[in-house]
């Protein structure tokens, strides 16, 4: 009998750079999204009044 074929995701390697710049760009981008929102709420409820 013939055994079945197992397909196997190929391993993918990226350069070193790759490695440690996207968790280090996505960290930043979420901590920026987050600075916005905060400005967003404290202006939404009058905390920056000039902002109006």
């Amino acid at each position: 009998m013939k055994e079945p074929e197992v397909r196997t995701t190929p391993d993918r390697r990226y350069p070193p750079f790759w490695e440690k710049f996207i968790p280090i760009a996505l960290g930043t981008i979420a901590v920026i999204i987050v600075i916005l929102l905060l400005i967003a709420i404290a202006v939404a409820t009058g905390i920056f009044p000039g902002f109006e």
